[in-house]
């Protein structure tokens, strides 16, 4: 049973003590129904205290949808490509690069092309037939500290396709890592060879033969098996939220989501 504070036996000082906090109780109480009456009358997802939402927050949105709009997609992914500043030679350019990155969204100029995942994640290939696509991702991180730089690499480039079966109880992980050089620009406006020409921020990714793992450790299946491969990837933008690329011979445009570093 609560007890009601009694003011009368208080001295001065107490009394004042009192009187503030009781105010501040009230004020708490007074913000706490107003915070709750706004996030009621809220629509769900809804950014009620953003006064505008970005264009990368719009190309999220959008493919995140249950059917991307291409057109819209096309639009907003061109305006942002239009704002790159990645035109340059800086020495750090490619540091805005670094992160771990969701493959959110594809487009081939070629519809018969499947740039991501090949083999594994073809809807009319065998390994489709008894695995599900789970998630994709293409994560540009750091050299290692102990690797031996004979290339002039400037990060690693890692794609990772998982995949599973029977309700997920079994899980295959394909992993491609490969060492990021940057073109050179000769390279990079060679019209003959790249779809356009590419910003400073292009490179060519060498992967090592994929490593394939079954299970969630790897504990039976850890294998590499296949070539080495090849391929030229631009960023034509990039901010704390995606990352576009860009196919440097295919012009496949690609979104890919920034995720956690945790």
């Amino acid at each position: 049973r609560k007890e009601k504070l009694n003011f009368k036996n208080l001295t001065p000082t107490l009394l004042m003590f009192a009187i503030k906090y009781h105010l501040i109780l009230i004020s708490l109480q007074c913000a706490s129904a107003l915070s709750y009456t706004l996030q009621s009358s809220a629509p769900r997802n809804s950014r009620l205290w953003s006064t505008s939402i970005t264009t990368s927050e719009k190309v999220l949105d959008a493919v995140n949808a249950e059917i991307p709009d291409d057109s819209s997609l096309s639009k907003m992914i061109k305006s942002l490509e239009d704002e790159n500043d990645g035109d340059d030679d800086a020495e750090d350019r490619f540091k805005p690069l670094m992160g771990l990155y969701d493959v959110s969204y594809t487009k081939t100029v070629n519809p018969r092309d499947n740039p991501v995942g090949g083999k594994w994640t073809r809807t009319t290939g065998f390994a489709q037939k008894i695995l599900r696509t789970r998630r994709t991702f293409q994560h540009i991180l750091p050299l290692n500290d102990d690797t031996i730089n004979k290339n002039g690499a400037i990060a690693q480039a890692v794609n990772i396709i998982s995949l599973e079966a029977l309700l997920g109880i079994v899980r295959l992980t394909v992993i491609l890592r490969g060492d990021a050089v940057p073109l050179s620009p000769e390279e990079r406006t060679n019209t003959t060879r790249v779809f356009q020409p590419l910003t400073s921020r292009a490179v060519k990714a060498l992967f090592d033969p994929p490593r394939v793992v079954l299970g969630r450790t790897g504990r039976f299946v850890n294998i590499n098996i296949g070539p080495r491969t090849s391929v030229w990837l631009d960023s034509t933008y990039c901010d704390e939220k995606l990352r576009i690329g860009m196919g440097g011979t295919s012009g496949t445009r690609f979104v890919f989501g920034r995720g956690s570093d945790d």
